[in-house]
């Protein structure tokens, strides 16, 4: 006899009902059911769910069905697809500074040069748990690296520190191209801290919400950069 299980379905866009069986293969062009609650028994009166775990990760904006169904077995889970960016990642437009980081503190990576729009070299940061990265203080690192010559006070952009994900086991840093040009691609970033000023001495940057939001065993790398804006130039960098 199948056991009863509440699921929850995200129908296609238009469809506001579920007609039909119910399929448990993605393959089959039928709504992916999600349990999230159960199991009951069919003769049991009241049912009674109780919660399933993982259950269902919601979109904003999104529909969802609900329904009890039956069910002989749970559906495997599907395959896992990569994460969408997170909330806040931007396209960074010149790397300033590349960063160390050891879990508490950040510290310029020395033999980076300045200006370098690579990341090569980076010692990354494997996170040893899932969750937001917190900072309980401000990010405070003397400067290394300065425009020369400055633009003008009414245009000095100001800086960040990025956090950039890195996937698989090479160094793919979410590198986003536009018109195939080797100098037209720019790598995308979650920016954790700032502003600080290109002239101040040391640079300063305050937490920012909400951050970044790590993955366990997912590495990352750190840099204060220039956000990419459609008017950002890319003036000389020289050491100080």
């Amino acid at each position: 006899m199948p056991q009863l299980y509440v699921v929850a379905i995200q129908p296609a866009t238009g469809q506001t009902q579920v007609l039909g069986r119910v399929s448990l293969q993605p393959d089959r062009g039928h709504p992916m059911p999600v349990p999230i609650a159960g199991p009951a028994n069919l003769t049991d009166d009241p049912w009674s769910f109780a919660p399933l775990s993982p259950g269902l990760t919601m979109q904003g904006g999104s529909k969802y069905i609900f329904l009890i169904v039956g069910l002989q077995e749970l559906p495997s889970p599907p395959p896992s697809t990569p994460p969408s960016p997170p909330p806040g990642t931007g396209a960074i437009g010149r790397i300033v500074a590349a960063l160390s980081f050891n879990g508490t503190t950040f510290s310029i990576v020395a033999h980076q040069s300045c200006g370098h729009r690579g990341l090569g070299g980076i010692p990354p940061y494997a996170a040893p748990t899932s969750g937001p990265l917190t900072l309980s203080a401000s990010v405070s690192v003397t400067p290394t690296c300065v425009p020369s010559p400055l633009p003008s006070a009414s245009s000095l952009p100001q800086l960040y520190v990025y956090a950039i994900a890195l996937h698989g086991k090479g160094r793919g840093h979410g590198l986003s191209r536009r018109g195939g040009g080797g100098g037209k691609g720019h790598f995308n970033g979650v920016p954790i801290a700032g502003p600080a000023n290109l002239t101040d001495n040391p640079w300063s940057f305050a937490p920012l919400s909400p951050g970044l939001t790590m993955v366990k065993g997912a590495k990352y790398d750190f840099v204060i950069a220039i956000p990419k804006t459609p008017r950002h130039g890319h003036g000389a960098i020289r050491r100080s």
